[in-house]
């Protein structure tokens, strides 16, 4: 019989497989919106050992709205943890593998974390509902910087629960290392790991019988972990010119945490702007986030953003259902007598991080269903929710054995799962349209480009705030061979040239230009209708 361990990591390598066949069916292996542009980015400017690169003459030859023209730099708004990740993948020419590679890992993480608190049969179940959930493969097939993230927490995670347990040195260095890089990926997660974890680890000094050698593993946890912070610090340094002020609202400041006038955009339209307030982030909870969550924790059920309004068929009701079988199965380990303390970490990491992003005014859960949706809980889903959900599922199971006629439960359980599964299946087919419609310009365009065999070539994007990465500026721009241009006008994001002419008389002359619009190109000068001149 197949052991555990070799069990958990024929699972992982199926993860990696999984991902790297959905997000070449869903994204054709490359990125799809503003932020993995903006990942993308960055990773192509290490790769030519570079922090950032001269700021563009106009800001209609940047990529991405999520990318910073500032002090004269230029270079993406979102911490270094991602981008590095992917830098190996765009030497290799596959960044694409990047994520689904450290989805695998988090994945065999997941098992070994489940294994150090709950034993190997629920460690197992915690992986494979690991593998089969919309959140683990939805965002691994992804370049978001979450796989990244949770990678870390789940090396933070386990090297911590192996220091408690009376571990080596080398289990706190890890410990806070991994967290200190997942800090510098997506800081919100990472506070809330962190804090989570710190409780309890308080608790087990409290009661630990050598408290000078557990203090003294802390001690060492924060060496690795208080460097990573410096050079979170030299990063925001080097970009803002203060170590405290962050890259992410550098150059757009009403893109921050707290309540009032929120907007994103370089000179945004504050007389119009989302006015963030604390009954919107109570109502959104509830609403939105948790369904949201549960639904991509496992794809059981049915979400959409106006679910919870009136007005709605029973039969819509009756599939949204299923929602509340994660929650139930999430809870019920932490009123079960068998409860421990780590019933409560798990539970932390779902408390601390909603608490943080209560305070954040946007969240994906209020227009979409995907796993990008609930990409803000991605981390927690996986590594504090699934494996209360699994042991949830043991419990019940216990509870379920002590009726009456055995094989008429199992047959029911079986039923159960079958539809459940089933579910789960739909929910995939359900987030690929979105997936595969996201981003028109970002999705469609480079193909069309490599499809009509451009060269020399420049592409203008009429009407919107991102476009394709071209060749340059990794190329100059003389001799890059693909470049594209977004046209204004739009204040907000400093978008001023409308007329494709004047931009061409002034940086193209001699190339071949095109006008993509209505999801076609078309030949500039000559072909361009009047209407567009």
């Amino acid at each position: 019989m197949i052991s555990p361990h070799r069990a958990a990591l024929f699972i992982a390598v199926l993860g990696v497989l999984l991902c790297i066949a959905l997000g070449s069916v869903y994204f054709h292996s490359s990125y799809f919106e503003p932020d993995t542009v903006s990942y993308l980015f960055q990773a192509k400017i290490l790769a030519h050992g570079k922090l950032a690169l001269p700021a563009p003459p106009e800001y209609g030859f940047s990529s991405s709205p999520h990318i910073n023209i500032l002090r004269g730099k230029w270079y993406s708004k979102y911490p270094f943890g991602n981008a590095l990740m992917l830098t190996p993948g765009v030497l290799i020419g596959a960044p694409w593998f990047i994520p689904a590679l450290v989805m695998g890992a988090a994945l065999f993480l997941l098992y070994r974390i489940v294994e150090e608190t709950y034993g190997s049969k629920i460690a197992l179940l915690a992986a494979v509902l690991g593998l089969i959930s919309p959140t683990t493969l939805g965002m691994g097939s992804t370049w978001f910087s979450e796989p990244v993230s949770r990678f870390y927490l789940a090396l933070y995670l386990l090297g911590l629960i192996r220091t408690w347990k009376g571990g080596g040195p080398g289990w706190p260095l890890l410990s806070g290392f991994a967290l200190g890089y997942a800090f510098n990926t997506r800081p919100i997660p990472a506070v809330a790991f962190g804090m989570a974890g710190a409780v309890l680890t308080l608790d087990w000094l409290i009661r630990s019988g050598d408290r000078a050698v557990q203090i003294k593993k802390m001690g060492i946890f924060l060496i690795p972990f208080a460097l990573m912070l410096l050079v979170c610090f030299a990063w925001n340094t080097y970009f803002t010119g203060d170590p405290f002020k962050f890259t992410h609202n550098a150059a757009q400041p009403y893109d921050k945490i707290g309540f009032g006038k929120r907007s994103e955009g370089y000179d945004p339209d504050l007389e119009h702007a989302f006015v963030f307030t604390s009954k919107w982030a109570w109502e959104r909870v509830w609403r939105h986030t948790l369904p949201c969550i549960s639904f991509n924790a496992l794809g059981w059920g049915y979400y959409r953003p106006d679910l919870l309004r009136e007005g709605h068929s029973l039969w819509i009701t009756l599939r949204a259902l299923p929602l509340l079988l994660p929650l139930f199965l999430m809870l019920l380990p932490l009123v079960h007598p068998s409860r421990n303390r780590y019933d409560l970490l798990f539970l932390m990491f779902l408390l601390f991080n909603l608490a943080f992003y209560f305070f954040f005014y946007f969240e994906g859960s209020t227009w979409g269903i995907t796993p990008v949706n609930a990409r803000y809980y991605n981390e927690t889903t996986l590594l504090g929710i699934l494996p209360l959900v699994a042991r949830g599922m043991f419990l019940v199971w216990g509870w379920l054995r002590r009726f009456r006629h055995p094989r008429l439960v199992r047959s029911l359980v079986t039923v159960a799962l079958a539809l459940l599964m089933f579910n789960t299946v739909s929910t995939y087919v359900l987030i690929a349209g979105p997936y595969q419609n996201w981003g028109e310009v970002y999705q469609k365009l480079p193909r069309l480009v490599k499809q009509e065999n451009l060269h020399h070539a420049v592409v203008f994007i009429p009407n919107h705030r991102g476009a394709p990465i071209g060749d340059y500026p990794f190329q100059g721009l003389e001799q890059a061979d693909i470049v594209y241009f977004k046209l204004g006008p739009s204040r907000m994001w400093r978008l001023t040239k409308s007329d494709w002419r004047q931009v061409y008389d002034q940086y193209f002359q001699g190339r071949n230009a095109y006008m993509y619009k209505d999801g076609r190109l078309q030949r500039s000068p000559r072909e361009v209708p009047d209407k567009d001149r």
